[in-house]
């Protein structure tokens, strides 16, 4: 389990994640989209956690990522509490997620983790920006990029300190404006905790557009979930990058981002809650060229 850093402060970091040197692989354009999988199954027990990193091939570069969770028997009927921690660029090919199971008697779970590559084009680069988070209120925090880029995709780290002393719930991260990634998330829990933002930044990029899709829900009772599929973006270059937010009716209310991924021309976006009110809803977004 992870121990988390507490901060009063907004700290912004950019990093820069160099190219590794290395032979160009042999099939593919160079301006084809590469996708790369990593799977991890995590037990059903309480505080069980996992987490899984796909990595791009040597000769290409992170463009974004995401992830899906699922039960690991297909037919099961139990439900999945499993909560999506972090979604974020490790290095300039990886892509890494993490999360844990909040409770027990619920079901075991795949975790998938998808890294989009390219071989051609500009490297971004990673701001990152951190805040503390009190209990109560939602709250945000925001990854600017330098002047001169864009924020053309973005993750997020929402803290939790096992066994639950602080924890968040993250219910944003999507691209608020030309160079700012959002990441929110509300704090139910007892004691602060930090929140990150991701912006993967990029110079010399054309004008992309944004579509999106609302779906209402996650409802409450019977542990519902939601989906909501955004797109379609142009058949040249298809969806590169998503995000998501979810409406909530409350700060109390608990929701688990279960599902944030790219679907050819589609992103889609999945959200399980069991105490979610008549207003809540679930919005997607895709980024196309």
């Amino acid at each position: 389990m992870r121990l988390i850093l507490l901060s009063g402060s907004c700290v912004a970091l950019a990093i820069a994640l160099p190219l590794h040197a290395g032979a160009k692989p042999k099939k593919g354009k160079s301006g084809q989209l590469i996708t790369k999988t990593a799977t991890e199954l995590i037990n059903d027990d309480q505080y069980d956690d996992g987490s899984a990193e796909a990595t791009c091939p040597k000769g290409s570069h992170l463009i974004s990522g995401g992830f899906q969770v699922t039960p690991q028997n297909p037919t099961t009927t139990d439900q999945i509490d499993f909560l999506t921690a972090e979604s974020l660029p490790t290095s300039a090919r990886s892509w890494k997620v993490y999360g844990l199971q909040p409770g027990s008697g619920g079901s075991r779970v795949k975790l998938v983790v998808y890294a989009y590559c390219k071989r051609s084009g500009p490297t971004p680069t990673v701001v990152e920006v951190s805040k503390s988070l009190n209990p109560g209120a939602p709250d945000h925090a925001d990854a600017k990029c330098p002047k001169g880029s864009k924020a053309t995709a973005g993750g997020f780290r929402a803290g939790i300190d096992a066994p639950g002393d602080a924890f968040l719930l993250a219910n944003e991260s999507r691209r608020f404006s030309a160079r700012v990634w959002r990441t929110g998330a509300t704090n139910p829990s007892g004691n602060p905790a930090e929140l990150k933002s991701y912006a993967l930044c990029t110079k010399k990029v054309k004008k992309t557009s944004t579509r999106s899709a609302t779906q209402s829900g996650p409802s409450s009772g019977g542990n519902a979930y939601t989906v909501a599929k955004a797109g379609k973006c142009p058949k040249k270059g298809g969806a590169l990058a998503g995000g998501f937010a979810v409406e909530l009716d409350g700060p109390s209310e608990w929701i688990a981002i279960q599902q944030s991924r790219r679907l050819g021309r589609f992103w889609q976006t999945g959200v399980r809650g069991d105490e979610g009110g008549p207003s809540t809803s679930t919005t997607s977004e895709a980024y196309c060229p």
